[in-house]
This record gives C-alpha cells, structure tokens and sequence, in this order.
C-alpha cells in the first residue's frame, strides 16, 4: 500500500448535473450515506463532493497499475470489511489490453494479470484536516461467465483503514421503483499517473489529479433472466434510465432500502430510446466461491474461500436477507440461480433483449 498526505480544498463543493425526467420526490428511499442530501430540486444527476465524502471509503476509484502508469478503469465497491470488493468484469478484462501476452481468451473465471495489476483509490481526511491517500493493491480476481460481476480480493494493508462495507441485496428491484447509480468519472489525467511520481511522492494529487463522484436517480425498467444480448454475457441484469457516464461501470446501484442490488455495467442508450444503463444484479453470482483476507495482526494473515452464498450466511457479508429466496439448479457445469417475481412484475420479465423487443414475456 501506497500513502501520501495532501490538503484538499474541495471537501465541501458539490457540482450540479443536469435535470432529466424522474419524480422530484423518491418516497421512502434509505439514504445511509447522506448522497441524497447533495441533490437539488428535481434533477437527477449530481456531483458529491469529489473528496472526502464519507461514502467514499466504500466506493473507490479502480485503476489498473502496470510497470509505469496507475490509469483509471472504473469504479469498485466493499461488500466485506475483510477485503472483498465488487466491480465490473468488463473492467478486469481491459486491464489485458496492457498485459505483455496481449488479450487472452477469456474463458476462465479466475484471473491471473501478471506483469499488470489492479488497485483502488481510498481516501480519507484524518482529524488534522489532512486528507490521506491510499493506494491499496488487489491480489484476486474471480468473475462470473455469464454476467459482468468481478469480485476483488484486497492486499489488506498492515495498518487497517477503515473501510465500511455496502450491504446488499442479491434480489432485483420491482419494476419502476426508484434506483440510485453512483460511480467515478471525469478522471484527470485520464490517460494515466506515472507510477514512479506516485511512490516518489512527487505527484501533486492536489493540483494534477481530479475526479468526479457522481449520483445518478433512476427508474427500474425491463428485467432479463438470461443472456441480454449475443456477446454481452448479463445473465441477471435490468435497465434503469440513470444516466450513466463512462468510469461509473461496476459503481454500485442502490434500492430503496438501501441496499447495493446491482452495479452498473453499461450504457443502453443503443438499445432503448431513452437516456439508460444496464445494470447486472448480484444474484446470478451467490454460488461463485470468492475470497476474504482476515487479519489477525500486521504479520499474521489468512485467507478463506468460500461461495458468496455461504460468506453471507456466515456474516462476513451483509445482506437483506433475500438470498434465501433463490433456487440454484445445476447447469452445464456451473449454477444457475433463479430468482422469484411478483406477480405484479411478471409482464416487464424477459428472457433477452429479442424477447423484450418481440413483446414476449419470460413468463406469459
């Protein structure tokens, strides 16, 4: 783990977006981070505070590290105190356009980079008023087949950072409720920090680097239950109309509860007529076995592996519970999990993008 220390200025500035279509009230909505507090009248894109904004030691800025430059990628999540991450895999896999072997096939499920790594970006402002940097490595990859879900294994640093998880909620959300995307982006310099300025701590992280934190409310729209669409593998994933910016991918997308139900993964302004984003829901993912570092003293580590299913029953992720409402069914060497609807929701429940444009619901 990198540090550095430098006094930030922006600690109170919220930057407005723009205003576009969704109710000026969200009924009801849990706010546990304080995100909706920085959202003014109707509008429903916004910039928190770029730094030091308590939500962001759960969200960080995702940067793929190779021998020379740290180079911004997306956006990453905690959904365990002991170091497990979420992401989105689509994200992962740029980091191989770096790798001296090139692009590899991507058919395996767990990832080895190499002479390329990936880390996050955490920050804080400690009682001083001085803000601290935190480049913090990841050592394990392990993605899904069929969606866009990464999980991350952190290198817990010795001396612990606080770093409180997001609980979620492996189920999607009913059709139209209200949804919230947050994510980084607008990332400068937006083709990379050299690294060595980095270690050196010669890089200015005040004057040369900036990022936006933005929020972005939405509406939750179609759901999908299989593939969406040939070559993009999002078993389990739903549109929203958040409007989404590019470096928000793998950010996560909050319910009304609260809960992170999904993250982001790509735009779907190509797919539907209207200003949207393709969210992947965290529930095809519950038999993927993952990894946590639990550290018991500076020199004295462990690590345990097990599915995400089981890590939540074991408390070491939180969730709302709804995990025990799916089935799992054995399916060409891997699981596949379905998940209940209401009956309500059963005409907005499509198989793939064909079936949502031929109008033929999963379930007639």
């Amino acid at each position: 783990m990198l540090t550095v220390q430098v006094t930030k200025e922006d600690t109170g500035r919220t930057n407005r977006g723009n205003s576009v279509g969704i109710a000026s009230e969200v009924p009801e909505m849990r706010d546990p981070y304080g995100i909706l507090k920085h959202r003014a009248g109707t509008e429903s894109t916004w910039n928190l505070p770029s730094w030091n904004h308590p939500v962001a030691q759960s969200v960080f800025p995702l940067f793929i590290r190779t021998e020379s430059l740290l180079i911004p990628i997306g956006t990453a999540f905690t959904i365990s105190r002991f170091g497990l991450l979420v992401s989105a895999r689509h994200c992962i896999e740029e980091a191989f356009d770096y790798h001296r072997l090139g692009r590899p096939r991507i058919d395996v499920d767990e990832y080895d980079l190499g002479d390329v790594g990936l880390s996050i970006l955490h920050h804080r402002m400690k009682a001083s008023g001085i803000t601290e940097i935190n480049i913090i490595s990841i050592v394990k990859v392990k993605c899904t087949r069929e969606t866009d879900l990464a999980y991350l294994t952190l290198d817990l640093p010795r001396e612990m950072v606080p770093m409180p998880s997001v609980p979620i909620s492996p189920i999607m959300p009913r059709y139209d409720g209200a949804v919230l995307a947050l994510g980084y982006c607008g990332f400068s310099p937006f083709f990379g920090i050299s690294y060595a300025d980095v270690e050196s701590a010669r890089f200015d992280w005040q004057h040369d680097y900036h990022h936006d934190l933005r929020a972005c409310l939405g509406q939750v729209g179609p759901r999908f239950t299989r593939t969406f669409a040939a070559g993009l593998p999002l078993a389990g994933c739903f549109m929203s109309s958040c409007d989404t910016k590019q470096g928000q991918s793998g950010g996560p997308v909050f319910n009304l509860d609260g809960y992170a139900c999904g993250i982001t993964s790509m735009g779907g302004d190509l797919f539907f007529s209207c200003a949207s984003n393709l969210v992947s829901s965290l529930g095809p993912a519950l038999p993927l076995k993952v990894r946590i570092q639990l550290l018991f003293a500076p020199e004295l580590r462990a690590s345990r592996e097990a599915s995400l299913y089981d890590m939540i029953q074991n408390g070491y992720v939180v969730s709302d519970g709804s995990e025990r409402l799916h089935q799992f069914f054995p399916a060409s060497g891997s699981t596949r999990v379905d998940q209940p609807f209401s009956k309500d929701d059963l005409l907005h429940i499509y198989e793939d993008l064909r079936s949502y444009q031929n109008r033929t619901p999963a379930v007639p």
